[in-house]
Parts: C-alpha cells; sequence; structure tokens
C-alpha cells in the first residue's frame, strides 16, 4: 500500500499512514485527543469524527450504524471502527483542550516542617587531595570535616559531572544534601532554589505539584486528563489493549510520559524555572499505571490470583525512566500494596493519618476503583471494590468528564415539575459528570421520582418521563439547538451495582475488623471528594451505623505524596503503611456476594 496523509482538525496535525488502520489508532500515533472509554470495541459512542474528505475508507460497521444513525449520511464516524487506506481529513467535534478540565488536584499551603534539604559549604585545598585515593574520598571527607553528620553518598553520575580537582581548588562548592545523607547536587555557584516534583498519576486524572525543597511549600499546581484514556477509560481495558496489541504497553507507557513532561514544562512555565532545577520526584499511583510507567507487563495483573511484578520502593535515576527532570536528579515510586490497592491510598493514609489514629477511621478513595482502609494505630485493614466508570460519568450516555458545562449538582422541585441545574463554571449544559449523577439519585429518591430498586416513577412529568432507545429516561435538560441530557434506568442500575459493591466492601472490613465502631470516614479521589456527604448518606452507600462525621480531602494521595517528597523519614512512614495494611480479598469472603445484593437498594443511612 503506497503512503498517505492523514490530517486531524481543528489542530491540523498531519501524518503519514502505511497501512490499514482505524482513525482511534492513527490518531494514538499523532498524539490527538480522541476519547475511547470503551477502549476501541465500538460500544460508548464517544469516539464520533466528522470525515471531512477520504480517498479511502472503510464502509460503516454494523456497531457504527446503531450508534450513529443517521448522523452517518452526515459524514459522522466512530474513530474506533472507520478504518483508512487513503488521504483523508478529520475533524474532531466540540474538542475538549486538557486545560478546560476541572479537577480537584490542587494543594494549598505548604510543609513547613518538612525540608528534606541542607547545604554544605567548603573549598577544595590542596590537602585534601593529598589525604584521599579519590574525588569521592575528598568530598565524602570534606562533608566531614565541615560537620556533616551522617555517613554521605554521592552517586557516580554527580562525580562524572564535576570538573577536573586542578579547576576545583581553593574554590568554594556547595553540596545539596537530603537528610538521609544522599548528595543531590554539588554546584560552585550558589544556589537561590531547588526544587522536587511529585506526581499522583490516576486513571483518569493525573496531578503534578512543583515542591520548593528548601521552604517545604508547594510553589505550583496543576492537573490534566490522563492521556490514556484514548486507550480505554478503566484500568482493564488498558491492560487489554497492552496484551491484545503488539505495541501496546509502549503506546500507553509513551502516552504517559508525553503527558507527564508536559506537565512538567507547564509547571515550569509557572514560576519561571528550568525543569533541571528539579532534583527529586516522587510517584504515587494505581498499581496499573506504577506498572505502565515502569514498562512493567500488566499480564500478571489480568488473570487471578492478579500478583504486581513488585510491592517495594524504586528509586531510580530520573533520566531512566523517561522524565525531563535534572540530569542527576531520581525519582521515588511509593509501594503499592496489592494488584488493587496501589500507592496512592498508602499515600492517602499518610496524609489523613488513620494509622496514627487511636479510635477506628474510615478512608475511602473512590475513582473508576474505590479502594478502602479501615483500621487505626495497631491495625489497618484494606480492601478494593470495583467501582464504574460511570461514576466518572465516561460510560454514560450524556456523560463527560468534570469540566466547564458539565452537570455537577441536581435539585428537584415541585415534585419533578422544576429541575435545578448547577454546572461547573455555570456554562450551559454540556453532559453530566459523576458528582451530577450521584446528586441527581440522591434528589430524585427525595422527592420520590425512583424508587429504592432505581425505577423511574410516573410521578415523573410526561415531558421528562419518556422511553428511550436503553429504556426508561429521564429528561434534565433540552437546548434551544436540540441538544438533550438524560439519565437513563440502565444507567441508574450501574451505579447501584456499583454502590452496593462499595457498601459491601466496607461491611466485609467491618466484620473482620470485630472492634469498636468507626468514628470517621474520610471520602478522597478524583470522583469521591467533589461528593457531597449528605448524597453519599441519601442513596445508601455508608452502612448504617458507620460514624455521622463524613469529610471529603480533595487530594489525600497528592498531599502524601507532596509530604514523601519533603521527608526522607515518610518514605520509610509509607513502608511501614504497607507493612501493617491486611489485604481482604473480597471475592474470597463467603458474605461478600450476599451483602452486594443487600447493598444495591437505594436508601439512605
Amino acid at each position: 500500500m503506497d503512503p498517505y496523509l492523514v490530517t486531524f482538525l481543528p489542530s491540523h496535525i498531519t501524518l503519514k499512514a502505511e497501512r490499514e488502520e482505524t482513525i482511534l489508532e492513527i490518531s494514538r500515533r499523532a498524539g490527538v485527543d480522541i476519547e475511547g472509554p470503551c477502549g476501541g470495541r465500538g460500544r460508548c459512542g464517544k469516539c464520533k469524527v466528522l470525515v471531512k474528505k477520504s480517498k479511502g475508507i472503510s464502509e460503516p460497521s454494523e456497531e457504527e450504524r446503531q450508534i450513529l444513525k443517521a448522523l452517518i449520511s452526515s459524514g459522522y464516524r466512530l474513530a474506533c471502527q472507520a478504518v483508512l487506506r487513503d488521504e483523508t481529513t478529520i475533524s474532531i467535534p466540540k474538542a475538549e483542550k486538557c486545560s478546560e478540565v476541572r479537577t480537584n488536584k490542587g494543594i494549598k499551603g505548604g510543609f513547613p516542617k518538612l525540608r528534606p534539604v541542607s547545604f554544605v559549604e567548603w573549598e577544595l585545598e590542596e590537602s585534601d587531595i593529598k589525604a584521599c585515593p579519590s574525588k569521592e574520598e575528598i568530598i565524602l571527607r570534606g562533608l566531614k570535616r565541615k560537620g556533616f553528620k551522617r555517613e554521605a553518598k554521592v552517586e557516580l553520575e554527580l562525580l562524572k559531572g564535576l570538573p577536573p580537582l586542578h579547576e576545583l581548588l581553593e574554590k568554594r562548592l556547595i553540596f545539596v544534601l537530603l537528610k538521609d545523607g544522599e548528595i543531590l547536587k554539588i554546584a560552585k555557584d550558589p544556589i537561590q532554589k531547588i526544587y522536587g516534583i511529585a506526581f499522583d498519576i490516576g486513571t483518569t486524572t493525573i496531578g503534578g505539584y512543583l515542591v520548593d525543597l528548601m521552604e517545604g511549600q508547594v510553589a505550583g499546581s496543576l492537573a490534566r486528563p490522563n492521556a490514556q484514556r484514548a486507550f480505554g477509560h478503566d484500568v482493564m481495558s488498558r491492560v487489554s489493549f497492552s496484551m491484545e496489541h503488539p505495541k501496546g504497553l509502549t503506546l500507553l507507557r509513551s502516552s504517559l510520559l508525553e503527558c507527564m513532561n508536559k506537565m512538567v514544562e507547564e509547571l515550569c512555565d509557572q514560576i519561571d524555572i528550568r525543569p533541571d532545577m528539579i532534583c527529586e520526584g516522587v510517584l504515587v499511583g494505581n498499581t496499573v499505571m506504577h506498572h505502565i510507567f515502569l514498562g512493567f507487563p500488566l499480564k500478571d495483573l489480568a488473570h487471578a490470583p492478579y500478583r504486581p511484578l513488585t510491592t517495594k520502593a524504586i528509586r531510580l535515576r530520573a533520566k531512566e525512566t523517561g522524565l525531563f527532570l535534572s540530569e542527576t536528579g531520581h525519582v521515588n515510586l511509593l509501594p503499592p500494596k496489592a494488584a488493587f490497592l496501589g500507592s496512592d491510598i498508602v499515600a492517602a493514609v499518610l496524609a489523613t493519618g488513620i494509622h496514627k489514629r487511636k479510635e477506628p477511621s474510615l478512608l475511602m478513595d473512590i475513582g473508576t476503583n474505590a479502594e478502602i482502609v479501615l483500621g487505626n494505630r495497631e491495625r489497618l485493614l484494606c480492601t478494593s471494590a470495583a467501582a464504574s466508570p460511570a461514576f466518572e460519568g465516561a460510560h454514560l450516555k450524556c456523560g463527560t468528564w468534570s469540566m466547564p458545562g458539565a452537570i455537577e449538582r441536581v435539585e428537584v422541585e415541585g415534585g419533578g415539575q422544576e429541575i435545578r441545574l448547577k454546572t461547573i463554571g455555570g456554562l450551559t449544559p454540556k453532559g453530566i459528570c459523576g458528582s451530577g449523577v450521584i446528586s441527581a439519585l440522591a434528589s430524585f429518591l427525595k422527592a420520590g421520582l425512583i424508587s429504592k430498586t432505581g425505577r423511574l416513577s410516573h410521578k415523573i412529568p410526561s415531558s421528562r418521563l419518556r422511553e428511550g432507545e436503553e429504556g426508561l429516561e429521564i429528561l434534565l435538560y433540552k437546548g434551544e439547538g436540540g441538544e438533550e441530557v438524560v439519565i437513563t434506568e440502565k444507567e441508574i442500575g450501574e451505579i447501584m451495582l456499583a454502590k452496593g459493591a462499595i457498601k459491601a466492601g466496607i461491611q466485609v472490613l467491618r466484620r473482620h475488623w470485630k472492634g469498636e465502631e468507626i468514628s470517621q470516614v474520610t471520602v478522597t479521589g478524583s470522583f469521591g471528594a467533589s461528593l457531597g456527604p449528605s448524597d453519599l448518606k441519601e442513596i445508601g452507600l455508608i452502612p448504617l451505623g458507620v460514624a455521622d462525621t463524613i469529610k471529603t480531602v480533595e487530594n489525600a494521595a497528592g498531599i502524601g505524596a507532596c509530604m514523601a517528597l519533603l521527608g526522607v523519614r515518610k518514605r520509610k512512614e509509607i513502608e511501614r503503611i504497607v507493612s501493617m495494611m491486611e489485604y481482604v480479598e473480597l471475592s474470597q469472603d463467603p458474605e461478600f456476594e450476599e451483602l452486594l445484593v443487600e447493598g444495591l437498594l437505594l436508601e439512605g443511612a
């Protein structure tokens, strides 16, 4: 086949293709962001694109005909189904920029008690050279002479970058050391600032934090959608992609690294510094993201008994990972606990301090997966419950990310005659995000518009209740141009299943605990932190008898990552937390299925 060009609008990105590929496959190589929550299986319809012109494209598949219907005649195709064979121009409708996505990944303030670095200055003298057999020994001797109490450690990479000894004679050297004695940087000129970076790599969103290591302050933060969403919204779809495609893992890893390196650039631009001023990094995330970043095979995470390659902390040179930081910088990957309990929940335990409390507390990190920890300073029980991409809006018919225009709150008045919507940014509704769905269910339940079994009631005004393609649905919004936002009865069922799994997971941990009652509940995560405590109670996600006090922490995993970045001792504390955690496998619990069924009902606590 002759090479042909493919152009994407509105970005005007053009690249060469040399074989038959789907539009989605080509977009991944081009770095063009097209959603693919279902992993390219032609089920969700979210990868809809407009083919402006093409000299060679496949006929619409059956999946496309079912989803797009009359839109096909206008040139619309599903990117995961349409196969290109010749020159083509493609427009991506309503392309969403990363900067438009609102997240809760920011961290305000700082950590004034945590300053991981110290400085030692001394002048190299002739006597130093005569007394030591190597440049390394000269440095270590000089640090001791200046009163540095710990055993210093210097990597060969740092030594290789130093000028010859005769050039250093009688010059003042400045050493930047971590509190455990590792030398981060050696400079001849005064150092004004030195930085570290922490990443919370979520399935949906990546949070990045630029941290001033001298002041213990977060100097800049931002969040971006994980670029891997083009390969599937949930972790298992990405695991499947890595196994089904010869270069699947490479594509997943390169898209992740590209996203993270762009974030490094943006963070540096925020405070006008260079990436080579970042000398230390800490990464947390779920175990699949951890393995993808390291390039580890994912097969053992795809099948029982579900075992990660390692659950130990890992420290690597930054340049070995592909992150564009200081040439001599390092990246620390904090340890995950299990296949479905990543280092993000471990970092969240560190941040919330439940491992230090006398009274038992419950911590839930809710995203596309729900990680749950119950415990105190004596014991930590933990588990993972399959939540749902629907929790974050991805698999819903009218679902969207937490971006301007997404419905985030729903209030019902007048028995359903009036539905008030609050959108992010106060804009015209573009869809509904996960917190909006939970808010809607809680409001519907209060108003009697849905039953405890999730059935839509005929009390709903006929102008809002109708029969759709997937059964009954309730109309939330209809725009002047005919655009609509609905919630279907089928989608309510999906939410109930996820909610039931989380509630059952909590119940299983409580039965294993066999101790005093839970004193406090903390909810965090990309989705969990945006939920209203009253909504959680209304739909019955929190079981009866659990603490009345429910608080949300916007990004416990990110806070924990920053704490580990700023405190070498905190990294040791993380390892202690992992050793304290006792993993409870829900599928092996004889009561889980029964509790799951009981937890499906939408009934308040």
